[in-house]
């Protein structure tokens, strides 16, 4: 028999006996309680049936003596007759009362001049009796003639009219008494009755009567949720905690099985609770408890015995089968690491820490040509291209302190070529002493790429230059011939301004205008060319919009506004208007943005508006009233070298280079725009400016423009 079935089998037959034992055990507590519980009911249901019987006989009684015209007219006969039926029936009723229509006392038996005439109508049982003229049954109350009962009311008639009624007292704590005070289930088993509002009617502790039972269990929360469906006229048992009312240690509680169960008689219900102390059961079952307790410890008790013997033998067979399998894994271990030493891609070396050779795998032999003879008789520091003795001291003292070591060096081949590796050395236990690990890879490629990687860098750069140098150069070549054009076409106008004819002055208005056109359209070729090749730098700085740009932008196309008759404003709202951005790439939107509202309104006005939104981000928007943007054309409005009328029968000259470069510049600095345009009616630009606008410096890298 295996190990495993020699320790499981044992356990696993011991926890089906205990799980069997417990078993039964749970199911003859189960069936105790069911028992107990059958016990509970047939009491109360006995003792219920018997009340009921008892008030059916005497609604039989009154209801005869109800029809004698003795009663009905009380005359003495019928006096008589109530005094001969009380002491009949005495001491099962306290009294005999006839009452007239109106709630009055007209006889009573035991006689008391006193309470005749007395008014008990205010009575709520009265009030029920004489609002439904029949058969009542009163809870528990005070009587007038100084004692606590139930009144059974049957209603007298004569010639159909209602004379009133008669009826018994019954001193309901001595009827259930009767019924109930035999009551013992168990040992302390007890009986109780309870009104509808919680009266104890009856108890086995008489200082409790009278009392409301809620009051009594107000601290157990289980107690007065029973209590509340047995006040209801409900039936259950159920399992609680209490404060036993017979023990007089009020911090003491005990649990106990209830059975509730309610007495019906005409239109009243009462409540009959009978109780039984868990102790009791757990006392029957205590000689069966007893004895399971016996056979589970004689079962552990074996079954550790036997356990004990196995695992004794166990451990001197587990000790033999580890020696013979550390032998045969360390004999594994060895082969697998030959195995693994020789197949490895890298060279490896195994030497001792003063450098001498111990073994080499066949990769070494191939890269360096040595012999593996020849490797023996080496150290590994004749390998290396000559190094200082400080550096192999300072080596091998950092490889004892870590246990591993990576550096770059030069091997030299016994052919005598060099051959760039990376060696990682790690310590390993070795024939009970530690050596060390030697991983040498060939890195002549990586070197070779590394080489021209920073060829190609140094070309790169080569080239960034030659572009910075060209576009500088374009710059001053381009900007500087046309400046000397228009200014001395300038000078020559207001030189001869007044002495030639009107057709001439007007030619120098047409070469002005075309060259700061042709002025205009370099420098966004310009600056377009700066974005696309990565060479625009922007720098972040602390302006305020308005007066360090807007304004002054506003100032020179204003003159062009008004010179084509259009009405232009600048309305600023926000009280503060500083903000962290690139201040030339910013004033370059407003100069396109103005460029461009101007150049296709023709009537109208353009209003410029600076403010905050709802997340006190600076706003500014540019509204003109000129021809519009069509729908169809909008997705296409910030793509470079665009325009929405092509071709040379265009109506508005122009690159089409401004709206990208608007574009572009809100990307450097982190602003938002928004385009609403309709055709005919206007175009509305509006310009979110972030809190964080920009970086403090950003190199704008090469877009797919």
């Amino acid at each position: 028999m295996s190990f495993f079935k020699q320790i499981f089998l044992p356990l696993v037959i011991i926890a089906i006996c205990v799980i069997l034992l417990y078993s039964s055990y749970e199911d003859v507590r189960k069936e105790t309680i069911h028992q107990l519980n059958n016990e509970h009911v047939t009491h109360a249901r006995q003792a219920a049936t018997g009340i009921k019987l008892f008030f059916e006989d005497y609604n039989i009684l009154l209801n005869f003596m109800a029809k004698q015209n003795s009663i009905i007219n009380l005359t003495g006969d019928g006096k008589s007759l109530i005094e001969a039926f009380y002491k009949s029936h005495t001491p099962e009723i306290k009294a005999i009362t006839r009452i007239d229509e109106n709630g009055r006392i007209i006889h009573t038996v035991p006689y008391d001049p006193k309470f005749i005439g007395a008014d008990i109508s205010y009575q709520t049982h009265i009030k029920k009796f004489l609002s439904s003229r029949s058969y009542v049954l009163s809870d528990v109350f005070d009587a007038v003639q100084g004692y606590r009962s139930i009144a059974y009311y049957v209603p007298v008639f004569k010639n159909g009219l209602f004379k009133g009624g008669i009826a018994v007292l019954i001193p309901f704590e001595e009827l259930s008494k009767n019924y109930l005070g035999n009551i013992k289930v168990r040992e302390t088993g007890a009986a109780w009755t309870i009104s509808q509002s919680g009266a104890i009617i009856y108890s086995p502790f008489p200082e409790y009567n009278n009392k409301n039972i809620f009051d009594l269990f107000k601290n157990s929360p289980s107690m007065n949720l029973m209590l509340k469906n047995a006040t209801a006229g409900k039936t259950g048992s159920d399992f609680y905690s209490w404060v036993n009312p017979g023990i007089h240690t009020a911090e003491e509680e005990e649990n106990v099985y209830i059975t509730y169960y309610p007495i019906r008689a005409a239109d009243q219900y009462w409540s009959i609770i009978i109780s039984t102390p868990e102790r009791e059961i757990v006392g029957t079952m205590r000689v069966f408890m007893n004895k399971w307790f016996i056979i589970v410890f004689l079962l552990i008790l074996g079954t550790s015995i036997y356990l004990y013997y196995i695992l004794k033998a166990r451990a001197v067979l587990k000790e033999e089968m580890k020696r013979k399998k550390a032998e045969e894994a360390l004999r594994q271990s060895e082969q697998k690491f030959k195995t693994l030493f020789q197949a490895a891609g890298d060279a490896i070396l195994l030497h001792e820490l003063d450098g001498r050779i111990i073994e080499v795998n066949n990769y070494a032999i191939d890269l360096l040509g040595y012999t593996r003879k020849e490797f023996l008789k080496l150290t590994n520091f004749e390998l290396n291209l000559p190094v200082n003795s400080e550096q192999v001291i300072e080596r091998r003292k950092l490889l004892e302190e870590r246990g591993e070591l990576y550096f770059e060096t030069i091997y030299r081949t016994k052919n005598g070529s060099h051959i760039p590796v990376s060696i990682s050395k790690r310590l390993i236990d070795y024939d009970d002493r530690k050596v060390a690990l030697s991983i040498i890879r060939d890195i002549s490629a990586k070197k070779k790429e590394e080489e021209d990687l920073i060829h190609a860098k140094e070309e790169a750069e080569k080239a960034s230059r030659l572009k910075s140098e060209f576009l500088a150069q374009m710059s001053h070549e381009i900007r500087s011939p046309l400046n000397v054009v228009v200014g001395f076409t300038q000078l020559l106008r207001d030189e001869l301004q007044g002495t030639i004819p009107e057709d001439i002055s007007e030619s120098f208005k047409g070469i002005d205008t075309a060259g700061q056109r042709i002025i205009r359209t370099v420098e966004m070729i310009l600056n377009m060319s700066e974005l696309q090749t990565g060479m625009y730098e922007s720098t972040r700085v602390y302006f305020d919009l308005v007066e360090d740009s807007l304004r002054k932008i506003y100032s020179e196309y204003e003159i062009a506004a008004r010179k084509k008759g259009l009405l232009i404003s600048l309305s600023v709202k926000a009280s503060d208007t500083h903000l962290y951005a690139d201040l030339f790439s910013t004033g370059q939107i407003f100069v396109n943005l103005l460029d461009n509202a101007i150049k296709y309104t023709h009537t109208g006005d353009i209003l410029i508006t600076v403010d905050r939104d709802d997340k006190d981000n600076l706003t500014v928007s540019i509204a003109d009233t000129g021809i519009g943007i069509s729908e169809e054309y909008l997705p296409k409005l910030f793509d470079p070298f665009t325009q929405e009328e092509q071709g040379y029968s265009r109506k508005y000259e122009g690159s089409g280079l401004g709206m990208a470069l608007v574009k572009r510049y809100c990307q450097i600095n982190n602003i938002d725009i928004e385009v609403d345009s309709a055709k005919g009616v206007g175009t509305k630009y509006l310009l979110h400016f972030s809190n964080n606008s920009g970086s403090s410096k950003h190199s704008f890298n090469k877009m797919d423009l």
